[in-house]
């Protein structure tokens, strides 16, 4: 009975009035109780719905999103896989692929207008932004010294439309991020979102969206960059496309005259846009020269094709009257005169903690040897006097005499193996040390030398 009771009490609970004065057992009808699930069921009705509310809002194929390969998802899969984890600002799920914020279909804004707005990724905070920049102008702007510092900067800060491209703005911020060690995990990612941005605006339109100054200056620091990461071939490549767009817009032709002359671009608003059209083409030339001369491949460059000066004719004929040796002798004197009359704040060794002091006097020493070598080659196949070659000699010791003490002061030599100018001017010492010279009172400096040489070129290795 008393078990009975026990039995019933949960009962009686739920007895309504009727049956409790009649003393009847009256129980909660079993359809009027709340049907509560298990967790674990809980969850799985929870993540499913969360999946179908995803589906809904893309409109798309979850397995065509998966299957896409276009540029821009590119960007986005290497982003999500290399941007996780020390990184100073955080990417979210809902903006990981494109697919997931591309407009519906019936949207005024096209999927390449989102591209160009950078939109398919979470951008680097303005913190990382200003960061890298910075760091870019301080440490590598000397290497393509075209793209103005503050005008660069200040259009960061204008509306999205009015911004530099996207592929310039990763690219530079890929080359500052190379060199700042805090961030450095952060260059190749960004390099591969300037690369898929700026083959993403070929594709746009008739041309009118990569064919810019800008785009002409991306490739080139595209170049550049996959230069210094050994992608000789890419490197390359991409120097074809800046040299083209350089062409098109008439970029080599800027200071000529005529309808030859002609240029795409609409005048420059002042003169630090004009003149930065011009160091866009140097630098561009200067890069063709230095692949042509590094690998052996043809220049792409005509060097008589562009507003310059012809060359002078080489006539050995007259030691005195000849055209080519006046030339030699003005640009040997030029140099020495301006390595003589620079600013204090490029001279040596005072401001050897200086980058642009290190890298111009370095410059103007691989220009004294590349003129003198150049010099001693026409001396031995001409049969000129001997003494003239004993000149040359002499101004090719000094000069790479001098670029090895450069290099010795130098704080951090890891820092400036990076820069393949800096490399250059190393191996024209190099090679003038290496010279079967009769010199046998200064073998024991050479030798030194020589040793000094190999060390640096084991460190450029490991670096």
């Amino acid at each position: 009975m008393q078990s009975q009771e026990g039995d019933d009490a949960p009962a009686n609970q739920f007895s309504c009035t009727q049956c409790r004065t009649r003393k009847l057992s009256c129980d909660y009808p079993q359809s009027r109780r709340a049907n509560v699930g298990r967790r674990k069921r809980v969850h799985e009705l929870e993540a499913k719905l969360e999946q179908l509310e995803r589906q809904a809002k893309t409109g798309d194929n979850p397995s065509a999103s998966e299957n896409d390969e276009s540029p821009p998802q590119q960007i986005a899969g290497e982003s999500a896989d290399c941007l996780t984890g020390g990184l100073p600002y955080a990417t979210t799920s809902t903006s990981g692929t494109p697919d997931q914020i591309q407009p519906p279909l019936n949207d005024k804004t096209s999927f390449t207008d989102l591209l160009s707005l950078g939109l398919f990724e979470q951008p680097p905070s303005q913190d990382v932004i200003e960061f890298l920049t910075r760091t870019y102008f301080e440490k590598w702007q000397y290497a393509a010294p075209m793209l103005h510092p503050i005008r660069y900067t200040m259009s960061l800060y204008l509306p999205p439309h009015m911004q530099p491209p996207m592929c310039l703005q990763y690219i530079v911020m890929a080359s500052g991020a190379e060199v700042a060690k805090t961030h450095r995990q952060l260059a190749m990612p960004f390099y591969h979102r300037a690369k898929a941005y700026v083959e993403a605006d070929e594709m746009r339109g008739d041309g009118q969206f990569f064919a810019t100054v800008a785009h002409a200056q991306c490739w080139t620091l595209i170049a550049n960059f996959e230069a210094q990461q050994l992608y000789f071939a890419q490197a390359s490549m991409s120097l074809c496309r800046a040299i083209r767009i350089g062409q098109m817009l008439g970029l080599h032709r800027v200071d000529g005259e005529g309808v030859d002359a002609m240029s795409l671009l609409s005048p420059p608003q002042d003169w630090s846009e004009a003149e930065e059209r011009q160091r866009t083409w140097w630098v561009i030339y200067c890069s063709d020269r230095l692949v042509g001369g590094s690998t052996g491949w043809p220049v792409m460059i005509n060097q008589q094709d562009h507003s310059t000066r012809t060359l002078p004719d080489d006539d050995l004929t007259d030691l005195r009257t000849s055209r080519n040796w006046k030339r030699h002798r003005e640009i040997d004197n030029d140099l020495v005169g301006l390595l003589a009359a620079l600013p204090d704040d490029l001279t040596l060794p005072q401001n050897i903690q200086s980058r642009n002091a290190t890298f111009v006097n370095a410059i103007i020493q691989t220009s004294v040897i590349l003129l003198h070598r150049a010099a001693l080659a026409r001396i031995g196949s001409s049969g000129l006097p001997e003494h003239m070659a004993k000149q040359s000699q002499a101004r090719l010791i000094c000069a790479a005499e001098e670029i090895l003490n450069i290099i010795r002061m130098m704080p951090d030599i890891t820092q400036t193996l990076k820069n393949p100018i800096m490399n250059f001017s190393i191996y024209t010492a190099s090679l003038v040390f290496l010279e079967n010279w009769d010199t046998s009172a200064q073998d024991y400096r050479r030798q030194d030398n020589l040793d000094f040489i190999l060390r640096i070129i084991i460190l450029a290795a490991k670096v």
